[in-house]
This record gives C-alpha cells, structure tokens and sequence, in this order.
C-alpha cells in the first residue's frame, strides 16, 4: 500500500492557503467595498487589512495546536484536572457560601 506522507503534506498545504486567504479576502474585500460605499477611501481598507491579518493568524494558531494535537495523541493531560480545579471556585462567593452551609453557619 501507498505511503499518505504526500496526500497529508498536500492537504496541509491547502489548509494553510485557505487558512491564510479567507480572512485576509473577506476582511480586504469588506473594507473595499465599504470605503467605495461611504467615502473613506483608504481607512477602512487598512482597517479590513488589519483585522484580516488579526483572524489569519488565529486562524493559523489554531491550526497549528490542532496539528500538535493530532501528533501528540490528544489533549494536555492536565486540562481536566485544571478545569475541575476552576470549577472548584475555592476563592469564590458561592463556595465560601457552600463551605458555611455546610459548617451550619
């Protein structure tokens, strides 16, 4: 049977591309077609500049972790324990108010 070392590494880089491109066109194009209709030439364009830039590299991070993820076998082993710990709220009013209810104060 064929390796998939190349279908992966094609799909990855189209992910990329499209992962880069959407934002960027939809943002630019947004803050075209926006400055054409009210008369701010450039300043909503640099603005659809920015933000597209902004959302690519979000984009582009969650990408990226997702990638890492899929190597590494799942998620951080610590995320519940971490989670259930915040849930815990050992600082907070409700479980101050939890703790004296069950003192019976």
């Amino acid at each position: 049977m064929r390796d998939n070392g190349l279908a992966q590494a094609v799909a990855l880089a189209a992910q990329l591309g499209f992962t880069i491109a959407c934002p960027l066109l939809v943002f630019i194009g947004g803050g075209a077609w926006l400055d054409n209709r009210l008369g701010t030439v450039p300043w909503l364009l640099f603005a659809g500049i920015l933000l597209g830039m902004v959302f690519a590299g979000g984009a582009m991070y969650r990408l990226s972790t997702l990638q890492t993820r899929k190597r590494t076998g799942g998620t951080d082993p610590k995320a519940p324990y971490k989670v259930e710990r915040e849930r815990e709220g050992a600082g907070t009013i409700r479980a101050v108010k939890q703790k004296r209810i069950r003192r019976g104060k």
